[in-house]
């Protein structure tokens, strides 16, 4: 009972294009949209926010895949 869970290679490519988006958000026109002064400084810690952004977005996608596989398997509707 239970389910394999596998990840493609390709998904590193998302998470990073994902950080990498989030990196180079332009400060400015970011504080313009979201009404706050400045930007994240230093450039690595805008980075270390990216990519934790990225993770944290990944494992929470992942989690609600896994509850509804849990639902079906208590449910026997798999």
């Amino acid at each position: 009972m239970g389910h394999t869970v596998r990840l493609h290679w390709t998904f590193l490519l998302v998470i990073l294009y994902i950080a990498w988006a989030f990196a180079f958000i332009q400060p400015d026109s970011l504080s313009e949209r979201l009404m706050v002064s400045g930007g994240i400084e230093p450039p690595q810690l805008r980075w270390l926010y990216s990519l934790l952004f990225a993770v944290v977005l990944f494992a929470c996608v992942a989690l609600h895949e896994l509850g509804h596989s849990y639902i079906a398997i208590r449910t026997e509707s798999a």
